[in-house]
C-alpha cells in the first residue's frame, strides 16, 4: 500500500478570523469608545497643544414663538462639569454641511439659522464660529424633535477666542435618547 502525504492550505484571511475568534473579551477593546453614538466625541486642540474632549451631549427641543421654528438645541458638557462647553442650535429637521465661519442662509438676513457657541472649560474663553478667522466646516448628520429630541454632528474646523487665538476642533457628536 502506498501513503500519500497530504498538505493543508490555510489562507492569511482563514488565519485571521480564527485568530479573532480566540480573542474572546479582547476583542471589544478594538470597538469605538461608544458604540450606542454616531460618533466619538469632539477634540479640541489649543494653539499651545493641549487638548481637551467633549463626549457627552444631550438635546432638547424650544419653539420660537417669535419666528414659529422649532429648534433642536444640542448641549455638551466637559466630564465633572455642569456649564455645557458646548451649544448647537439648530432647526429641527435641518441636516447638510456648513462653511466656518456660519452666516447667514439667506444674504443680507440678520439671523443665522444654526449657531454654534462654545467655552473652552479650562480657561473660560469663549469661541466663535461666527467670525473670521473660524474656518472648516460642520456637517449636521441629524436633527430632529420625533420621536425624541436628538442631533448628530460633525465638524473639522477652527474656532477663534474674542483675542484670535484658534482652537481647532475635530470629530462628532451625538446626543443620545433620553
Amino acid at each position: 500500500m502506498r501513503s500519500t502525504g497530504c498538505v493543508i492550505v490555510v489562507s492569511p484571511i482563514v488565519l485571521g478570523l480564527l485568530a479573532l475568534a480566540g480573542c474572546g473579551e479582547d476583542f471589544a477593546t478594538l470597538e469605538p469608545k461608544n458604540p450606542d453614538r454616531a460618533a466619538d466625541g469632539l477634540r479640541f486642540s489649543r494653539a499651545n497643544q493641549t487638548t481637551y474632549e467633549l463626549q457627552d451631549a444631550t438635546a432638547r427641543c424650544t419653539r420660537l414663538e417669535s419666528t414659529g421654528t422649532t429648534l433642536v438645541v444640542l448641549a455638551a458638557h466637559p466630564a465633572g462639569q455642569d456649564d455645557p462647553a458646548l451649544t448647537l442650535r439648530v432647526p429641527d429637521g435641518l441636516v447638510g454641511m456648513r462653511e466656518l465661519p456660519l452666516k447667514s442662509p439667506v444674504k443680507g438676513a440678520a439671523a443665522l439659522d444654526v449657531t454654534l457657541t462654545a467655552k473652552d472649560p479650562k480657561t473660560g474663553d469663549p469661541l466663535t464660529a461666527s467670525r473670521a478667522p473660524a474656518r472648516g466646516t460642520m456637517t449636521i448628520v441629524e436633527a430632529t424633535c420625533d420621536p425624541e429630541p436628538r442631533l448628530a454632528v460633525r465638524i473639522d474646523g477652527v474656532l477663534t477666542t474674542p483675542q484670535g487665538r484658534p482652537e481647532h476642533v475635530t470629530g462628532g457628536l451625538a446626543t443620545l435618547p433620553e
